[in-house]
């Protein structure tokens, strides 16, 4: 999780890597907490958030290819974004002073990320 963190670019004039980094932190939070207790729930959560990433990753990549492909065929139409993708907000976190704040922008979190 530490890469996916550290090749966020925090610099655009987006809140998207904060809250892909916040997402990030959830993430391993919930793997500490699935081999710390030895419990599948939130390996379960951990591995829900995961797959919807990387099911919003290829939608992207594919109307990125879309775009590039109908912009290479036809120079003077301008490409059109594509529709939406929307992340869901993972679960909540438990209470835990360290993660409060987090879990306070984890449950409003809802990624809309659009081409």
């Amino acid at each position: 999780m530490q890469e996916l963190d550290n090749a966020l670019e925090h610099s655009v004039d987006s809140d998207i890597p904060e809250r892909l980094s916040a997402l990030y932190d959830y993430v391993e939070y919930e793997l500490l907490e699935a081999t710390t207790r030895n419990h599948v729930a939130p390996l379960d959560n951990a591995t829900r958030v995961l797959r919807d990433l990387a099911e919003a990753w290829h939608q992207l990549a594919a109307q990125n290819v879309a775009a590039d492909t109908a912009e290479s065929t036809e120079r003077a139409t301008p490409a059109e974004s594509g529709p939406e993708v929307v992340i869901p907000a993972p679960a909540p976190l438990p209470p835990d002073p360290t993660y409060s704040d987090l879990a306070d922008e984890v449950r409003r979190a809802s990624l809309t990320l659009s081409a």
